[in-house]
């Protein structure tokens, strides 16, 4: 059965799709943002020390003025310190006694101690509010379950992918998405209230599962309503859509920052989305594809009459005695498979061109979640890296917009990867500046969120019909797949690659600046040919040899060779 001539009867983009898609599929996008996001903030680490008016030393001294922190950190990117030394201390029985796991340096008079009694955490952007690392010193040792939690997260949101598809494949789009969207906001409300990290991260996980199902029914909602030709463009505003979502986290995050308070406010307003229950429709090639032509006639009714456009009483009718046709022919013939996603791999081009769209699927999606992620690493102004990400996502979606048709979707794809690879290639930079680096933050964002943006549009565009929703959902997938590992990559990043990339910076800018003195002011011996040298040097050996053969008539001493720096510049 073909939706789209009967899109042509009923109206294909008229009054009824414009309400429809800008009353109540864009506002159901909003909550995808707030919740794939929240957990950054959630987990801000602000700087921290150990506290040292807790010990379990009983000899510890009571004046915290002997008392000194450790000035190196535990790790090269670490934000604190996780070992305290403890200065004057009488009792070396006890000192002796103490777990090695804990002590890290022991002598007669003093002791260096891991925090294992509490942290001080810096204030000055949380105030009296809490993030889970706060109130769960997650932190030193235990800094690594941020990047776990954020993991499960991901996962479950992999789980959710898969279980959607199969859940919108049997039971259509509408019942779905009230459904995870009562588990969200569940989960969202009972996430403010867990009273440990495990509870937490259990909660997370669950969380993720429900992600999908909530965003990707309104959207597929908005193509299936409209014909043919306005697809493309609802299909960007459906994105552009999930891009404000991502935005409307920005003021919320500035104004609560307690985690307790912002699971709370992520979660809560969404339920008035369940007032859709009486305007939001069915899918209608579900509804034909599954026989259901009560339903579908009245569907159609409603968006002709909204449309202002006329079918006739036996339109219906004829639809189902074609439908019946249909099957009868359908089952007295050798019945066809449904597409699967192993017919991606059925012959060599289109295994090729399913690996390519993998490959750059995984690629593309790693590097537009993980510039949000590494947005919190840039420096501490965390809202205002996160606000201009976001407003490079959201442009990300108008440019493609204004320039649909004046350029291939095969052209935007790869030029946009193109100078986004080479955008992120020059953040690497030692001579750049904090505003350079957002800057060229700014801008590699935008050209992967164009990317993002256009290669959806792209991959259908690559596919036969049978196998356009197939390869949508398996790039998708492969997508869920490279974000698993990108907080573990961050996390060791934080640890151990960022901040030595800034020491690497300042020393390369140090020995730069050197340099450029150094050929300034013309210090030190210039730098000489190494087979000149060579000459040289043999030239001085056979003078001296003659000298030697003609010690014993000449009693005068031969002259001392003279001293020679060679310099060697290897390029």
């Amino acid at each position: 059965m073909d939706w789209d001539g009967i899109a042509q009867m009923v109206g294909e983009y008229d009054k009824y799709q414009m309400l429809m898609v800008w009353l109540v599929f864009v506002p159901a996008h909003l909550s995808f943002g707030p919740h794939y996001y929240e957990q950054l903030f959630m987990s801000i680490t602000p700087y921290y020390w150990c506290d040292p008016s807790a010990s379990n030393l009983s000899s510890a001294p009571k004046d915290t003025s002997k008392v000194t922190t450790e000035q190196t950190p535990v790790s090269p990117g670490s934000r604190g310190q996780c070992w305290v030394t403890y200065s004057n201390i009488s009792n070396s029985e006890e000192v002796n006694n103490l777990d090695p796991n804990r002590s890290r340096m022991r002598t007669s008079d003093h002791v260096t101690l891991a925090c294992t009694n509490g942290y001080v955490y810096d204030r000055s952007w949380l105030h009296s509010d809490e993030s889970i690392v706060t109130a769960w010193d997650l932190v030193c040792d235990r800094s690594w379950f941020v990047p776990l939690t954020m993991t499960l997260f991901l996962v479950g949101c992999l789980f959710g992918q898969c279980l959607c598809l199969f859940v919108a494949h049997r039971y259509g789009r509408r019942k779905p998405f009230f459904i995870f969207l009562g588990a969200q906001c569940v989960v969202g409300v009972v996430t403010a209230f867990a009273p440990d990290f495990s509870s937490f991260t259990i909660l997370r996980f669950f969380m993720g599962t429900t992600v999908p199902g909530v965003l990707s029914s309104p959207s597929a909602l908005a193509r299936e309503i409209v014909g043919s030709p306005y697809r493309v463009k609802i299909w960007f505003v459906s994105t552009a859509a999930r891009s404000l979502g991502v935005l409307l986290l920005a003021p919320i995050a500035v104004l609560i920052r307690d985690w307790t308070l912002l699971s709370l406010t992520t979660s809560l307003p969404f339920v008035a989305f369940f007032f859709y229950w009486w305007v939001l429709p069915e899918s209608p090639p579900w509804l034909i594809t599954r026989g259901r032509f009560q339903e579908t006639g009245r569907l159609l009714c409603n968006i002709s009459q909204t449309n202002g456009k006329n079918i006739s009483p036996d339109f219906i009718v004829s639809l189902k005695r074609k439908f019946r046709i249909e099957t009868a022919l359908q089952d007295g013939s050798t019945k066809k498979a449904e597409p699967t996603l192993l017919n991606l791999f059925y012959t060599p081009n289109l295994c090729r061109k399913t690996l390519l769209i993998m490959s750059i699927w995984l690629l593309n999606s790693t590097s537009f979640v993980g510039l949000t992620y590494y947005a919190f690493e840039i420096d501490e102004h965390v809202n205002l890296n996160y606000f201009l990400a976001c407003c490079a996502e959201f442009l990300g979606v108008i440019l493609p917009l204004c320039f649909l048709h004046q350029s291939s979707r095969r052209c935007s794809v790869v030029a946009s990867s193109t100078i986004s690879g080479v955008l992120l290639l020059a953040l690497l930079s030692p001579s750049l500046g904090s505003k350079s680096s957002k800057t060229l933050f700014f801008l590699s964002k935008l050209t992967v969120s164009t990317c993002h943006t256009m290669l959806p549009v792209w991959t259908v565009e690559q596919m036969p019909i049978v196998l356009k929703e197939s390869a949508l959902g398996l790039g998708e997938i492969t997508g869920q797949l490279g974000l698993l590992l990108l907080p573990t990559i961050m996390y060791f990043l934080r640890e151990w690659g960022i901040s030595n990339l800034y020491k690497s910076q300042c020393v390369l800018r140090h020995a730069m600046m050197k340099q450029k003195n150094g050929i300034l002011k013309n210090r030190g011996p210039q730098p000489q040919s190494p087979i000149l040298s060579l000459l040289r040097r043999q030239e001085v050996l056979r003078r001296n040899s003659d000298c030697d053969i003609e010690l014993n008539t000449d009693q005068q001493s031969c002259p001392e060779p003279p001293t020679e720096t060679v310099i060697v510049t290897v390029l």
